[in-house]
């Protein structure tokens, strides 16, 4: 089923939209199953169909992971695995893990958006424990300053909200989890 939308009915021209891939069943929307799309509207159902004009499909379907920095699937993967474990990790170790599986070196701060991201997108919307709790300085044994959200405090002892956070996520049945 197809409908014709004005594209800017919602958003002003001044919106800046990123682009994202998608995969779709239809075989009339793109060759090879992907589309373009804008972020804003693929939440939606709304994918780009030649010179601006929009078309809504029912069959778009997009992952999470999308729109998600660089590496954090990986991270959210590791993560679970260190909660299975029921340990925390270092910054340094969590890169160089993920780092030997892609056969490349990450650097251990470029974990902090996709740390943001898993507890931002997935953890907080869907009501589960805070997976970045077990993502620590190597100095320290405690989490980093970004470990809360913006705006988020928690008293003048932030170690009593992380040492319950790590407690939920080790106790926390993570195999069941599913992110796509």
């Amino acid at each position: 089923m197809l409908q014709d939308l004005d594209p800017f009915a919602e958003f002003s021209t001044r919106c800046v939209a990123p682009m994202l891939t998608i995969e779709t069943s239809n075989p009339h929307l793109t060759t090879g199953g992907a589309a373009t799309v804008y972020a804003p509207l693929a939440r939606r159902g709304f994918v780009s169909r030649g010179m601006g004009r929009l078309r809504q499909w029912e069959d778009v379907r997009m992952s999470v992971w999308d729109e998600a920095p660089k590496n954090t699937q990986a991270v959210f993967e590791h993560l679970k695995m260190l909660a299975r474990l029921m340990r925390t990790a270092p910054y340094g170790e969590i890169a160089a893990a993920i780092g030997l599986k892609e056969d490349r070196e990450i650097a251990p701060i470029s974990l902090r958006f996709p740390l943001a991201f898993v507890r931002d997108t997935i953890c907080r919307p869907g009501g589960l424990p805070w997976l970045n709790a077990l993502a620590v300085s190597a100095a320290t044994g405690l989490p980093g300053e970004s470990f809360l959200p913006a705006g988020v405090a928690f008293g003048d002892d932030d170690r009593v909200l992380w040492r319950g956070a790590v407690l939920a996520v080790f106790g926390y049945p993570w195999e069941s989890v599913r992110v796509g």
